[in-house]
C-alpha cells in the first residue's frame, strides 16, 4: 500500500491522504515518516477503530516533534457503547465514553504527547459524540488562509455547518472581488 490521495468531490484545493497503517513489513514504525513524506501535509488525523496501539502514540510523537497539528480520533464508539451496554451490569454511557477517552490521553501522554487532543466519533451517527467538536478544532486551529476551503468541505449535518459554509462563501466572494481589482483595473462594462 502507498498513500492515497483522495480529492475532494466539490473542491480542487483539497484532497485527503489515507495513508498506510504504521508499524507494518513495508512501513516500519522507524522508517515511516520518510516514507509517507510527512513533511508535505498540513495535519494528521489518527483514526483508530480500537485501543489506541503503541506505534499510533508513537507516531503522534512525531508529529508533534515536526511542529505540525494531529488529532486523534477513536471510531466506532458505538460498538464499543453498544459492547459495554451488554457486558457492563450498571451501565453508564458517559462513565464509558470517559473511560475510553482517558485510556487515550494517559497513552499518548505515556509517549510523550503533552495536551492530546481525542476525539470520540460514530461510524454512522455523525451528530453524535465529538464530531461536531473535531471540526470546530481543526477550523479554529487550521492557518486562516486555508479555514474556509475546509469549513467548505464539511458535512451539512448541522444548522452551525450551514451558516459557517454560508459566511465562507460570502468572503470568499469579497475576496475574489478584491483580487480582481488591481491598479488601473475597472469593473463593469
Amino acid at each position: 500500500m502507498k498513500p492515497e490521495p483522495y480529492p475532494h468531490p466539490r473542491h480542487p484545493n483539497v484532497t485527503l491522504w489515507d495513508l498506510p497503517g504504521v508499524g507494518t513489513t513495508k512501513f516500519p514504525a522507524d522508517r515511516y515518516l520518510e516514507y509517507v513524506e510527512f513533511e508535505k501535509f498540513d495535519f494528521f488525523i489518527i483514526v483508530s477503530a480500537d485501543r489506541l496501539s503503541e506505534n499510533d502514540a508513537k507516531l503522534a510523537k512525531e508529529i508533534k516533534n515536526m511542529g505540525k497539528k494531529f488529532y486523534f480520533v477513536r471510531s466506532k464508539i458505538d460498538n464499543n457503547l453498544s459492547d459495554a451496554k451488554r457486558s457492563q451490569r450498571e451501565y453508564d454511557e458517559e462513565k464509558t465514553l470517559q473511560e475510553i477517552r482517558d485510556n487515550c490521553i494517559q497513552g499518548l501522554e505515556k509517549q510523550g504527547v503533552e495536551s492530546p487532543q481525542v476525539f470520540l466519533v460514530s461510524s454512522f451517527h455523525l451528530h453524535l459524540y465529538d464530531f461536531s467538536a473535531l471540526q470546530d478544532t481543526m477550523e479554529r486551529e487550521i492557518p486562516s488562509h486555508k479555514r474556509n476551503v475546509l469549513i467548505l468541505t464539511l458535512p451539512n449535518i448541522c444548522k452551525s455547518n450551514i451558516l459557517k459554509k454560508t459566511e465562507a462563501c460570502v468572503i470568499h466572494s469579497r475576496d475574489n472581488k478584491a483580487s480582481t481589482k488591481g491598479p488601473g483595473a475597472t469593473t463593469g462594462a
